[in-house]
């Protein structure tokens, strides 16, 4: 699938740019690249079940079914 985005950037933990999709450059986002891209420095945790997540002053944290929970800056939730 493809779609379309005005501007998106990806940065690591450190805010250093990763890949930019710029609308005057990059119409069109193709789901695959997406995919690469997030999956170069982002820690994805595979085959768990989310349950909840819980914000604070340094971020956030995500919980799983199986008790495990992973902390960050940002929470990108994917199924499918």
């Amino acid at each position: 699938a493809v779609y379309t985005l005005s501007f998106f950037r990806l940065v690591n933990k450190y805010l250093q740019k990763i890949i930019d999709f710029n609308a005057k450059d990059n119409k069109l986002v193709d789901r695959e690249d997406l995919r690469q891209a997030l999956l170069t420095n982002i820690d994805v945790q595979w085959n768990k079940r989310f349950i909840s997540y819980k914000i604070d002053d340094d971020g956030v944290e995500a919980y799983f079914e199986d008790g495990t929970s992973v902390r960050g800056t940002i929470l990108i939730g994917c199924d499918g």
